[in-house]
């Protein structure tokens, strides 16, 4: 096993968990396996596909992870191909008939794909060993949302003749990994959880003042910036919580800041958003602003920052996006910046997802409106979104149409292309009602989730360390020796207050060149000195005001981490140097100093 593992995979030895899932996978068990981010969880199924004599069909969520895991495995000259809308159609039909002649070992698509009439009457005629769940987690987190087909998996699997399943996440709690396993229709499967802790990433969360809306958001640019002047180690990725957000900060970053930095959405195109992906991972990019589009399966083992301009909206998804961090072992940091107000934009997300009994009525009447009388309707899910004014993605009427079929009132047959078979039934009201109360019960869990993110981030008592793994139920793993700011804040390089890193990090670019007027003016973006106007510090602390600005100098100088030079410009004052006895004016023997500051 160890040759198969060093000759395919070039590893020497199995991490903890990985020969435990192989063994139960090839003895003919299906699984769950929860385990860390970064031990290794694809190499499981990977490496139990090539002792495989058929094929093995991974649901993997997103086009840039299926690609990953591909370019991966075809480097290595294990067979493997993904069918996704990435390709043209005249490919993917390529594909199709390389896959059923044998050629690849491997196939990854997106839960979707298993409805494709096309896809699905291949597969029926291929000897299919194992079927994977990649992020087993999306099940429970999307599938009752704005990817329902997840919920579909199962009916799949059935169809194809009940394979041996693998599920895999990095992170569930119990009451997740139970709905894992019944929509998966897998009540027999093993579970493996090998724990939850991720010791070498420590846990921070700077709070942001109660101040207007314009100015909460100005400060967090301004820790933003903070967090990222001067640093130079590794990648970065900054979450914001919209797409508009995403550029704007950016922006900020680039352009007042001086930071490197690329955004990314989902409503780019694919192709941008391809070359984004592409750059962050070669390396040719370390900052990414971004939703939470972008992370899941994105290998770069360096990233040592991630930083959260918005609360997620559960800590599973915080966690998740934590955990793209240090996959290489190494110390890294997660910032978490809030503001007990950040709730409303995930409340906002909550309300907007949750459907009515209004929106279901109306997706019912605008798919009769568009019944020919044979009860059999080909329709683009976009074009019945239009038909009921809807988000123009189509996400409202992909839940409204599950719940519909859930109410028995319509069955989603396949697709063809990016048409559906709907066939109405007769509208139910019982049923329809019956729904009703699953979608709100499914809106308080949501609502639950919420608090308990809220809880975390204005916890100021329990490591959060130890929060976070007593919520994943893992008890045994929370010693660590860099933990958080609340049980180890040392282990946090913050001098004094992040304003005061900040003027200490432009004082040692920028020696002996500011006064007290213009290093405050020129932190705050509003005093151009010849081409200083482009360099990194330019308008960092512009959140906060000069004058909050002048009195952060102030304290420096008093605490004689700064001090003047003899032309009374503002330097760091050097360490382990004893301060010489000065007058009231630092030496000066014209009069005052520069703008008529006197100093200690």
């Amino acid at each position: 096993m160890l040759e198969i593992l060093s000759n395919n995979f070039g590893h020497s030895s199995f991490k903890d968990g990985q020969l435990d899932a192989i063994f139960k996978l090839l003895l003919g068990h299906n699984l769950l396996a929860v385990m860390p981010t970064g031990v290794g969880k694809s190499l499981i199924y990977q490496y139990v596909a090539l002792l495989k004599g058929g094929i093995t069909i991974v649901v993997s969520p997103l086009i840039a992870l299926m690609k990953d895991q591909v370019d991966n495995l075809s480097s290595r000259g294990i067979p493997a191909t993904y069918i996704n809308s990435s390709l043209p159609p005249t490919e993917q039909l390529e594909r199709l008939e390389q896959i059923t002649s044998g050629k690849y070992k491997l196939v990854y698509v997106a839960p979707e794909r298993l409805r494709q009439y096309f896809f699905l009457e291949e597969m029926l005629a291929l000897p299919v060993d194992l079927l994977v769940v990649d992020e087993a987690h999306c099940i429970s987190q999307w599938g009752h949302d704005f990817r329902p087909d997840y919920l579909h998996i199962a009916q799949f699997r059935e169809a194809i003749g009940n394979p041996i399943t693998a599920a895999l996440t990095a992170t569930a709690t119990q009451q997740v990994r139970n709905e894992i396993i019944s929509l998966l229709s897998i009540p027999e499967a093993y579970q493996l959880v090998t724990g939850f802790n991720r010791p070498n990433i420590s846990l921070e969360v700077q709070r942001i003042p109660n101040e207007k809306t314009y100015i909460r958001r100005k400060i967090k640019y301004a820790k933003i910036a903070e967090l990222l002047i001067g640093w130079k180690e590794g990648a970065a990725i900054v979450y914001v919580g919209t797409r508009k957000d995403t550029e704007s900060v950016a922006w900020f970053l680039r352009e007042r800041v001086g930071v490197l930095a690329k955004h990314y959405h989902g409503d780019m195109e694919p192709v941008e958003r391809k070359e984004v992906q592409e750059a962050f991972v070669n390396g040719d990019v370390s900052v990414i602003v971004a939703t939470n589009a972008f992370g899941m399966g994105i290998d770069r083992p360096d990233v040592r920052l991630i930083i959260h301009h918005t609360i997620p909206g559960s800590l599973e998804a915080y966690y998740q996006e934590v955990g793209r961090a240090g996959r290489d072992g190494k110390s890294s940091r997660a910032v978490l910046l809030y503001h007990q107000r950040d709730k409303e934009l995930q409340n906002y997300f909550i309300e907007k997802s949750t459907l009515s009994y209004f929106d279901l009525t109306l997706i019912y009447n605008a798919l009769k409106q568009l019944d020919n009388g044979s009860g059999r309707i080909w329709v683009k899910r976009t074009r019945l979104s239009e038909k009921c004014g809807f988000d123009k993605e189509g996400v409202k009427v992909r839940i409204g149409l599950q719940r519909l079929e859930e109410a028995g009132v319509i069955e989603q047959s396949y697709y063809e292309g990016l048409h559906q078979l709907i066939l109405l039934r007769e509208w139910k009201s019982n049923l329809i009602n019956q729904v009703m109360i699953e979608i709100q019960n499914h809106y308080q869990r949501k609502k639950q989730l919420l608090t308990k993110m809220i809880e975390y981030a204005e916890n100021k008592a329990i490591c959060r360390r130890k929060f976070i793994l007593g919520y994943f139920g893992d008890s045994e793993s929370l010693t660590t020796t860099k933990c958080c700011d609340l049980c180890s804040p040392r282990s946090f390089k913050i001098i004094k207050s992040p304003l005061g890193q900040t003027i200490l990090e432009c004082l040692s670019l920028y020696p002996g060149q500011f006064g007290r007027m213009e290093l405050a003016s020129f932190l705050c973006g509003t005093l151009d000195i010849g081409h200083l106007h482009k360099k990194t510090s330019f308008g960092v602390l512009a959140a906060y005001g000069e004058k909050k600005v002048r009195e952060e100098i102030d304290k420096l100088l008093r605490q004689r981490e700064i001090k003047h030079d003899e032309r009374g410009y503002l330097i760091v004052k050097p360490k382990n140097v004893s301060p010489k006895p000065t007058n009231r004016f630092n030496g000066n023997t014209g009069g005052t100093p520069r703008y008529g500051y006197a100093v200690e």
